[in-house]
């Protein structure tokens, strides 16, 4: 069995852009969008997954919504002790999961289907799973969007967000959840 940490290592090794610097100073419109249409419940436990290096979204759903309290889980914007951590409190029992502008910057299938594995698993039963993209210039004309200066390079799919769902059903397939698409919202949620 592979430990996490071997995990993100062979996946860093492998996806040819981290677009780790792609992390912004902002509480994703996905975060706003959960908040505002009660995705994120009172008193509950939560998940940014692919949150950044920020704590904008954090704070604003701890601020908003009573008694919750959302934690940010991002591999490359996050130490491995903070990301453990996180994996030891909220795997299997997150009642919200958000993925915000994550699957638009990886370039590579098969690392967007890891990223929604790992979403999967953070999420209880009866919980509710939330993806959201940028869209781009929606012409699906993939490339580079930043050059590595440092913290790696930086890709953009430029796909519309309804070309990820088929890719998002593989993952969480109609026998165990409703994947439901609303404009840029993709919401998922775990039949019982």
């Amino acid at each position: 069995m592979k430990y996490f940490k071997q995990f993100i290592l062979e996946a860093s090794e492998s996806q040819e852009h981290t677009s780790a610097d792609t992390s912004l100073k902002q509480v994703s419109s996905g975060i706003k969008y959960a908040v505002k249409n009660g995705l994120i419940k009172p008193n509950s436990l939560n998940v940014d997954h692919g949150g950044g290096r920020f704590d904008l979204g954090k704070d604003h759903v701890e601020s908003s919504v009573e008694g919750s309290k959302m934690h940010v889980h991002d591999p490359f914007n996050r130490s491995d002790e903070h990301n453990e951590n996180v994996r030891r409190k909220c795997h299997g029992k997150s009642d919200y999961v958000g993925m915000h502008n994550v699957l638009n910057v990886i370039k590579e299938p098969e690392h967007r289907e890891s990223a929604l594995r790992e979403m999967g698993k953070f999420m209880k039963p009866g919980g509710v799973a939330h993806v959201t993209v940028y869209e781009g210039d929606r012409t699906g004309n993939a490339r580079m969007s930043k050059a590595n200066k440092g913290r790696g390079s930086s890709w953009q799919n430029h796909l519309p967000t309804k070309d990820y769902v088929s890719e998002i059903k593989k993952v969480f397939p109609e026998e165990t959840h409703d994947v439901i698409h609303k404009g840029i919202n993709i919401i998922i949620k775990s039949k019982e």
